[in-house]
């Protein structure tokens, strides 16, 4: 049966987590997330989660979890539930979330139909989009307005020394323009064959092979910089 809410236009929201864990305190972030998506999946409008582990050697998880309306997310957001379980991953791990424009055609100042693109297709073109973003974001303004930039051990920005909560705030505050008004726009006009809820077997395929591609190259990528580089 068709969901009325979206026959009436209502479009889907999602809230993307991106976490540092702590060495050491892997497992325990990984059963506190298992617990804290348990607790989302029995809130109205929960659609499903993905989590995504980090390669060997790194230390960032990320997390997309998706909802029928805007309204549907932020009655989680606002629940207790989630607020006594933040506090315990707060405990072994940083972390920060972007809540995701109410869906695509938002992205896309040409686009002005109601139709939607599907949810898992949404939320694996963010995830493409705020990997880099994020790593981007750390390695520069991170660096910059934080504790410095070092490079093989040498410093080379001593930074402006604000504290971590702020620097969090300002990265996510840059991060949400960027998403916004730059990055989602340019690549959803590129992926719009992909996107298109009438797009075929062989484009859904092809789409979801290239996402899978641009992954790897991405970690591959930024594993190479920190490795090489020593950040």
């Amino acid at each position: 049966m068709a969901d009325p809410r979206a026959e009436a236009g209502t479009p889907p929201a999602a809230e993307v987590v991106m976490a540092k864990v702590a060495p050491g305190n892997e497992r325990t972030y990984e059963n506190l997330r298992a617990v804290l998506d348990a607790k989302a999946a029995a809130f109205p409008g929960f659609v499903g989660v993905e989590v995504f582990s980090p390669p060997a050697g790194e230390d960032d998880w990320t997390a997309i979890l998706n909802f029928e309306s805007q309204a549907d997310l932020q009655h989680w957001r606002a629940s207790q539930e989630r607020a006594e379980l933040l506090r315990r991953v707060h405990s072994v791990a940083y972390d920060h979330d972007w809540v995701l424009p109410s869906g695509f055609r938002h992205w896309s100042s040409g686009d002005t139909s109601d139709t939607q693109a599907p949810v898992w297709k949404q939320a694996m073109t963010a995830l493409a989009v705020l990997y880099a973003m994020v790593s981007v974001l750390n390695i520069t303004l991170g660096n910059f307005i934080g504790s410095g930039l070092s490079v093989e051990g040498s410093k080379v920005v001593s930074g402006l020394g604000l504290p971590f909560p702020l620097v969090v705030f300002v990265g996510n505050a840059v991060g949400t323009i960027l998403l916004t008004w730059v990055l989602m726009p340019i690549v959803t006009r590129l992926l719009n064959w992909w996107l298109n809820p009438a797009a075929s077997r062989g484009q859904t395929i092809g789409g979801v092979v290239l996402l899978l591609a641009i992954y790897v190259v991405e970690v591959l990528f930024f594993v190479w910089v920190f490795r090489t580089f020593g950040f």
